[in-house]
């Protein structure tokens, strides 16, 4: 009997659109607690509402399409800062 392999589903981008689109709508308290469930922690209080929403779906693409992989997180963190590069 010939083997059938199974691959892994496929993304679901239409309900990740989604999510993001609601993520959108939400205040900064509803953002706020957002970050609580997601990361079972309390947001950094000086977090302005623009970051606390791109880091929200970054996390929701990352668990869904996998995050960076470790050699681009050693860059990045080998990496200056945009105003200490133009220095």
């Amino acid at each position: 009997m010939p083997r059938v392999g199974i691959r892994p589903a496929l993304p679901d981008v239409k309900s990740i659109d989604a999510e993001i689109a609601r993520l959108r709508d939400l205040s900064v308290g509803e953002l706020r607690a957002r970050w609580r469930t997601m990361f079972k922690r309390r947001a950094p209080a000086q977090l302005p509402r623009h970051l606390l929403f791109r880091t929200l779906a970054y996390r929701l693409q990352a668990e869904l399409f996998g995050d960076l992989g470790r050699d681009a997180m050693d860059v990045l963190d080998r990496s200056t800062s945009p105003a200490a590069a133009g220095e």
